[in-house]
């Protein structure tokens, strides 16, 4: 979750209502836009996020491979282990700048001061 550029700030602007979709499911969309069990709410853009895997889904998506052809999937069906969020044992040459255990913060900005070594 980003912890700058005004992000919770957004949450307090007139045009905008936080929803708990636990307490009020969503029922189905709409030609307006989404109806919950409580109201329909209309919207210009529908955005589907859906099915998002924030620690480890990036890298489910490529087919890595460890010490004797270890599929890092197969190392990490119980959950992810690193070492200090950047190694996984059995897979030498995979540093990770952003591993599953580092997914605090902007994540671009923080690539890019890894990557520059620099602050600012």
């Amino acid at each position: 979750m980003p912890l700058e550029t005004f992000y919770y700030e957004v949450y307090n602007r007139p045009n905008v209502e936080l929803i708990d979709i636990t307490e009020t499911p969503i029922e189905r969309i709409t030609p307006k836009g989404i109806k919950t069990s409580e109201q329909e709410f209309e919207f210009d853009i529908i955005i589907f996020a859906t099915g998002f895997d924030a620690i480890t889904g990036s890298f489910d998506k490529i087919d890595f491979r460890g010490v004797d052809g270890a599929k890092l999937k197969d190392a990490w069906k119980s959950g992810p282990e690193t070492y200090l969020g950047l190694m996984v044992h059995g897979f030498p040459n995979m540093m990770m700048i952003m591993g599953p255990h580092t997914a605090l913060g902007n994540l671009p900005r923080s690539i890019d001061t890894a990557s520059t070594g620099s602050l600012g």
